[in-house]
């Protein structure tokens, strides 16, 4: 059987070429629209590696950056404070933190499961920063890299 946007159901994913559905309808349960596509040439992984800095030093200048377009709240900062601290957490993973919108750092830190998680783990620095890698690659690489 086709689907409705021209590609056969069975291969569940658009021909080579095909990002979005047509204006007005919506991608199929399990295809995201908004994923851009990969270049030629390029995996997923390497565009992952584009979020993370190479060194220290283009670490600290991506943070300035970002930082300069990033205000969370005083309470945003201080819930950021107390769950750095409670679980003994580093500058650099709450340097990771204060570089999400506020909506986002909140939700974070508030989210039971990572909290479960890094409560339960050995290494609670490396599991923030692989949640923190779901939520904002670029923050968790440069969290990583510091």
């Amino acid at each position: 059987p086709h689907h409705p946007y021209g590609y056969h159901a069975a291969f569940g994913a658009p021909p080579p070429g095909q990002h979005t559905p047509p204006p007005g309808q919506h991608a199929p349960a399990g295809y995201s629209a908004s994923a851009p596509p990969v270049a030629a040439g390029e995996t997923s992984s390497k565009r992952h590696d584009k979020a993370r800095p190479r060194s220290r030093v283009e670490a600290m200048e991506m943070a300035e950056r970002r930082m300069k377009h990033i205000k969370q709240s005083e309470d945003t900062l201080h819930v950021i404070d107390r769950f750095v601290n409670e679980f003994r957490l580093g500058n650099e993973v709450e340097l990771g933190l204060r570089l999400i919108s506020d909506d986002k750092a909140r939700s974070f830190v508030g989210n039971p499961a990572i909290r479960r998680r890094v409560r339960e783990t050995r290494d609670a620095p490396e599991a923030v920063i692989e949640e923190l890698a779901a939520v904002d690659p670029e923050a968790a690489g440069i969290a990583k890299v510091l």
